[in-house]
């Protein structure tokens, strides 16, 4: 019982979690919704590190689906980490019932279905840990993305609630809350440059906080400053910017 199961291993951070997760010794199960993109990745984690991966097809659209294929990973699995995650486009989304499901699908109904899956198969499990990447984008909801925001806004309650409710148990739950972030996803924007993360910072970030058992993590840490100025501005001020 030395896997990490990693849903999102082919997105950038995915990928580096993956490759330190691996250095530290762990087999790892890797998901994606494209099978043939996590062939690659299993190959690369191999030559590198001399691990075990083995690779699982999951979409998080597909909700009956989820927790059968979490679970037939049950006995295996000491930790599990959720990284998939779709940004979207909120000027479809407010006109395009496909992408506004989307959204909400990904970020929130079909994350939660999988981290109660995970939770399900590891409360019982000695020193095992459950990782939720969810974004400041859910502190507080902007006209810029507000699809977006609230989906992960959900989802940032939903560990909370996840890990008041396995508190009593070895199961520890890690909330990530990054900043902007240079990745595929955000490749089409122009970020700020001290205001953004490479995906190897965050993942470091991310297993530096699950080894110490934390709860909340941000990446880059001034963003946790950042969000509490924003969420401070009173709602007839905020409501006139453009954010």
């Amino acid at each position: 019982m030395n896997s990490i199961f990693i849903l999102g291993a082919t997105s950038d951070i995915g990928r580096e979690l993956s490759y330190i997760y691996a250095g530290k010794g762990y087999s790892l199960i890797l998901s994606a919704r494209d099978k043939s993109d996590l062939t690659a990745l299993k190959q690369d984690v191999k030559v590198r590190f001399d691990v075990d991966a083995e690779t699982v097809s999951l979409d998080l659209q597909d909700f009956e689906n989820i927790d059968d294929v979490i679970s037939s990973f049950k006995g295996q699995i000491c930790g599990f980490v959720l990284m998939a995650g779709y940004l979207g486009d909120q000027q479809l989304a407010q006109s395009s019932k496909d992408e506004a499901y989307k959204i909400m699908a990904v970020n929130y109904t079909g994350s939660c279905a999988a981290l109660e899956s995970a939770a399900k198969n590891l409360e019982s499990v000695p020193k095992s840990f459950i990782i939720g990447v969810s974004s400041v984008a859910g502190l507080r909801g902007r006209q810029s993305n507000y699809m977006y925001g609230s989906a992960k806004a959900g989802l940032i309650s939903y560990l909370s609630g996840l890990r008041n409710r396995l508190q009593k148990s070895d199961t520890t739950v890690l909330t990530v809350l990054p900043g902007f972030v240079d990745t595929k996803m955000t490749a089409h924007l122009e970020l700020p440059a001290l205001l953004t993360a490479s995906p190897a910072k965050v993942a470091a970030d991310i297993v530096k906080g699950q080894t110490r058992g934390k709860s909340v993590v941000y990446s880059i840490f001034v963003w946790r400053y950042i969000m509490w100025i924003i969420r401070c501005i009173p709602e007839f001020v905020f409501k006139r910017l453009s954010l």
